[in-house]
């Protein structure tokens, strides 16, 4: 879910503040793993890119943000299957993990990349992603190993943030097929009501 948009100086206090708030564990767990999800994100937007193009098919208008997923679609199958084979079940238990709050139990680094995103509206540059790490790491230091899986995270957050916008765009091109219909059954109606009316014309 999208945070509300922060600035910079907003952005530093607040990851101070997260990484002052955070209890960390040794490990992360099992429990939440994130391919599952990241799995069920993509089949999501898969769903939504062929809707897309039968839409195209039936001259239907595409919402803007499904031009965008048309363009990008194969991009984001491509990372994906990047991100599972990278991101396996044992080097993500090896994680320090939260011990507290509702991500008890999730890999601190994950949480993190999902806060990040959420509160730049996926905006993520180089600058950034800086400032923020050197701002959390005021209060905690993170490892080296989580520093540079950093990247692998932001990939996961951003697509499952991309699945959110598939759900407004699904239901944009639900009520745009619904309205076609109508307007094509009003059409059919009229064509049908002008043949019967030419036929008993010519009687």
């Amino acid at each position: 879910m999208f945070g509300v948009l922060l600035d910079k100086k907003q952005l530093e206090k607040y990851m101070e503040k997260l990484a002052s708030d955070q209890i960390i564990q040794e490990n992360s767990d099992e429990r939440t793993y994130p391919i599952e999800n990241l799995e069920k994100a993509f089949n999501y937007i898969t769903m939504v890119y062929n809707l897309l193009n039968e839409h195209i098919k039936l001259v239907i208008d595409i919402h803007p943000a499904g031009e965008w997923l048309l363009d990008n679609y194969y991009i984001i199958e491509e990372k994906v299957k990047e991100i599972k084979d990278v991101l396996t079940l044992k080097k993500y238990k090896k994680f320090v993990g939260l011990s507290n709050g509702r991500y008890a139990g999730f890999a601190r680094i994950y949480i993190l990349a999902k806060e990040m995103c959420n509160y730049t509206d996926n905006n993520i540059s180089k600058e950034n992603i800086e400032y923020m790490l050197v701002s959390y790491q005021k209060k905690k230091t993170l490892t080296m190993e989580e520093l540079w899986n950093i990247g692998v995270f932001i990939e996961i957050v951003v697509i499952e943030n991309i699945k959110e916008i598939c759900e407004k765009i699904y239901s944009s091109q639900i009520q745009k097929y619904k309205v076609e219909s109508i307007i094509e059954r009003i059409i059919d109606g009229k064509n049908k009501k002008l043949q019967i009316f030419n036929n008993k014309s010519y009687k």
